[in-house]
């Protein structure tokens, strides 16, 4: 019956007639009711002549049924902007501008197309945690998510577009929880930012060759193809898919395998196992897509976005501004003409040389140069008023059309090779001996040294976002340095293109890790590219994968990438023969790169697909010829595979001598802070007393310690176990004698108990002593009205050894809940006036305390900077 429905909706995708309903006390005017759109008008409350104009879309085909409609706003917020969008999806809210200007160098010949998206703390009602309270400088979340934006905008601006242009991207209201916990909740901040800057655009003056648009797709274990999924849906799926396009085509692909099925492990029947040997390690498969199953994946979003892109077309005509083609740069037909009679020869010399990348790109820049200085200048062969990018672009031209005739009459390459050839591939290793693992790979002229290190918990990269703090155990760090292309430039923060190509390279990776109960240490790889010609992420996968196992990581199975490119040039007469003349080239170069049309990057093992990304430079790819990109690339990776495999067959049997032991086992949580102590007093002090590297508490009560003495970590684990016993060990503040067992009534929701000693400090929050012998858990988000991002620093920098706190009752763990927050004045919830009187168990010291907290002789901002030294330092 869904589907059905879902048909029907495409079906009745026609024009009807315009007509007025009554809204409120304002009139609105209804557009396209019969179809999977609407657009209405309604009066604006800031001009009485003007209208504020909406796009409402139903659920796309294939979406669930019950999803919140996707709802666009313009003229409402930003009017100075070129355009201005405000997109809503239930309670997530985008604000996205789209401004332009005169270019900065009237010769420049490509799109100066500037992205910024933020994700704004305040719009999930939180603070940065930062010394002056603002929004720090773009995650590596929302960089990728700006190159999500940029990607499939560039091919609809119409060629000729020079104009200083800029899109800003803003979150102002994310509800987390709710999309969590719907069935059919919102889509994801990624695709509602992409559907932002797209439906921006095309309102906006710069001109654009049609609409484009973007969903996300998952797809079950049933095989169950779902449109823009709830995050419980994306839960149950095999991939994470996100495709955005055009009418006519696929414009960019971007995804990854992921596993359904990874389960959390009871920690209370965690058996103890040696993880320092893989031998052991049971046999996993990795979790891979099929090249067909990604192809039907691929085809539903795309039937999903054309209706997007139409019901944004029927917008424009309503909302949209005027096209400013007046600023397109105009083309003078002779300076092509005589681009191609004076270096058509010197063009096909120079794709004819197999003298490798640097002799052929000195050639490029000569021809280039050589055409400027000749047709711009005042000699034989000159054009008057001929401009620097015009000439610029029809060499370019002149190189892409003389690369593709090259490829179709004689069957080669630039560099001799065939279509589907990959350049040779050498690996080396035993280079660094102190590492825990490496490998040099070279295929051709691109070339990555990747290493793998091996730690534990702490090691694990810490996220903060809108979805809350978490960490990776897993995580690669991609660098590009100028040398590798044989130039000088800046070296330091990682760029976007860095961020972006190690990204892809950890997504392409991760499905083959093993389980985290399996192998508990975490994994930190990084890739520093020591030469290019094309490819280096993918170079990144094949010797990130090679380094792991190198270091003895028991990874599922052996992961290489190959990167795909295309060559076809349009003919106008017969706009529609890409799928016949266009060629596929498998292991593409730095200038197939350049002059093609396509960059294809696949990455996965034996059986299937691990991580993919696509980019079109033309108007769009047909799922035809995708489907063939993406089986000459399965021919290609198995190549590749095979020769990782010759040079390192699997995985070490056992981890190099120095990587630190692990060893976990599990406490209690309501003893957690007894094993951590008062501002962390006892956990540093086991550090110590037992040469142990690391030592981290989880919240659910699981320890992981790290060092080289298995003798005394075996202690350790005793000492722990005497330390939370109902006698015996330390006390929770760090005391000797026995520990009281609490067996009286219990704690009154809602009542404030003062002056309660801290027994235990971790990064999720801070323990307390409510009642002799009965703990509980001030979550880190219930310390304070403000975010707080280290929890210890901020303990520290106030010196505190006791608080008070308000009793909220039970979690949904069992585990007694506080809040700080509640207690403090405006904090809501009676946190100053209770039902009760506040249990104070120690009247002298609770005036102590709040006589120093009256006297303190440090203002409130110079607490504020320790605490951001303490983080700094922490951090």
């Amino acid at each position: 019956m869904i589907q059905l429905f879902q048909i029907a909706l495409l079906l009745a995708h026609t024009s009807s007639f315009t007509h007025h309903v009554r809204f409120g006390r304002q009139r609105q005017t209804s557009y396209l009711q019969s179809s999977p759109h609407t657009i209405t008008s309604t009066p604006s409350p800031h001009d009485p002549n003007s209208n504020i104009h909406t796009l409402t879309f139903a659920p796309l085909p294939l979406q669930s049924l019950g999803s919140p409609p996707i709802t666009f706003k313009s003229n409402l917020i930003g009017r100075q902007a070129s355009s201005s969008v405000l997109t809503s999806q239930a309670s997530t809210v985008l604000l996205t501008t789209v401004c332009h200007a005169p270019p900065r160098d009237s010769n420049i010949d490509f799109l100066p197309l500037s992205v910024e998206h933020q994700e704004r703390f305040s719009s999930i009602g939180s603070t940065s945690g930062g010394y002056n309270k603002r929004d720090g400088r773009p995650s590596d979340s929302n960089i990728l998510t700006c190159r999500l934006i940029d990607r499939p905008l560039r091919p609809i601006v119409r060629p000729g577009w020079t104009q200083d242009s800029q899109i800003l991207s803003w979150v102002m209201s994310y509800d987390a929880k709710e999309e969590i916990e719907t069935d059919s909740g919102c889509s994801s901040i990624d695709v509602l930012a992409i559907l932002g800057a797209a439906v921006a655009t095309r309102l906006s003056g710069i001109p654009t060759i049609g609409s484009t648009a973007a969903v996300e797709v998952a797809c079950l274990e049933s095989g169950q193809i779902i449109v823009n999924p709830s995050k419980k849906e994306m839960a149950k799926s095999l991939l994470r898919l996100v495709v955005a396009g055009s009418e006519k085509g696929i414009l960019m692909v971007e995804g990854q395998a992921i596993d359904p099925k990874v389960e959390k492990v009871d920690k209370v029947e965690k058996v103890e196992k040696d993880v320092n040997s893989t031998a052991s390690a049971p046999p996993q498969t990795t979790t891979v897509i099929t090249e067909a199953t990604m192809v039907k994946c691929i085809g539903a979003a795309f039937t999903a976005i054309k209706v997007l892109c139409a019901g944004i077309d029927d917008f424009q005509k309503v909302a949209g501004a005027a096209k400013r083609d007046d600023l397109l740069n105009s083309r003078d037909p002779l300076v092509a003409l005589k681009v191609k009679e004076l270096y058509s020869e010197e063009v096909n010399k120079c794709f004819s040389m197999r003298e490798g990348k640097e002799a052929q790109s000195v050639e490029i820049y000569r021809i280039y140069d050589h055409a400027w200085e000749t047709i711009g200048g005042d000699g034989a062969g000159s054009i008057e008023n001929a401009q620097k990018n015009d000439v610029k672009l029809s060499v370019k031209e002149l190189m892409s059309k003389t690369m593709y005739n090259m490829a179709k009459d004689d069957n080669l390459r630039v560099d001799g090779r065939g279509f589907g050839e990959v350049r040779p591939i050498s690996i080396v290793q035993d280079l660094l001996p102190k590492v825990h693992g490496h490998a040099l790979f070279t295929r051709g002229e691109t070339q990555a040294l990747a290493t793998a290190t091996l730690g534990d918990a702490g090691m694990n990269q810490k996220l903060d976002n809108l979805e809350g703090k978490s960490t990776k155990r897993f995580y690669l760090q991609y660098s590009f340095p100028p040398s590798s292309v044989g130039e000088t430039g800046r070296v330091g923060t990682p760029g976007r293109r860095e961020i972006g190509h190690g990204a892809l390279a950890e997504k392409s990776l991760k499905p083959s890790l093993p389980k985290e109960e399996d192998f508990p240490y975490s994994i930190r790889l990084e890739s520093l590219i020591t030469e290019s010609h094309g490819s280096s992420s993918m170079a990144s996968v094949c010797g990130g994968s090679l380094a792991m196992m190198d270091a003895g990581v028991p990874v599922k199975s052996v992961v290489g990438g190959v990167a795909m490119g295309m060559l076809f040039d349009p003919d106008p007469s017969s706009p529609d023969t890409m799928d016949d003349d266009a060629i596929v080239l498998t292991d593409i170069m730095g200038v197939e790169d350049a002059l093609g049309a396509m960059d294809f990057k696949v990455a996965g093992d034996e059986h299937g697909i691990t991580a993919f990304q696509l980019d079109i430079k033309c108007e769009g790819l047909s799922v035809k010829l995708l489907e063939k990109a993406l089986e000459d690339a399965r021919v290609g990776r198995l190549h590749i595979i095979e020769r990782m495999k010759e040079a390192i067959p699997g995985p070490r049997a056992e981890l190099p001598e120095s990587v630190p032991k692990l060893r976990s086992f599990f406490i209690k949580p309501e003893s957690i802070g007894r094993v951590i102590g008062p501002g962390g007093k006892v956990i540093r002090a086991i550090i110590e007393d037992y040469d142990l590297t690391n030592m981290d508490v989880g919240e659910d009560g699981t320890v992981q310690i790290s060092g080289f003495n298995a003798t005394k970590m075996a202690e350790v684990e005793k000492y722990c176990g005497e330390l939370v016993a109902e006698k015996g060990g330390r006390s929770g503040g760090g005391g000797g004698g026995d520990r009281p067992v609490y067996d009286g009534p219990d704690p009154v929701e809602g009542t404030i108990y003062k002056a309660c000693t801290i027994t235990g400090v971790h990064n999720f929050g801070v323990f307390a002593e409510i009642l002799p012998g009965l703990e509980g858990l001030c979550h880190v988000s219930e310390l304070h009205s403000e975010r707080v991002n280290n929890v210890e620093g901020w303990v520290m920098a106030r010196g505190m050894e006791v608080i008070d706190v308000m009793y909220l009752g039970k979690n949904e763990k069992g585990r007694h809940s506080l809040s700080r927050k509640k207690t403090l004045g405006g904090g809501g919830g009676g946190a100053t006036t209770t039902a009760k009187p506040a249990f104070v168990r120690n009247p002298n010291r609770v005036a102590v305390a709040q006589d120093k907290e009256l006297v303190s002789p440090m203002s409130a901002d110079e607490v504020q900077i320790i605490e951001e030294a303490i983080q700094e330092a922490v951090e």
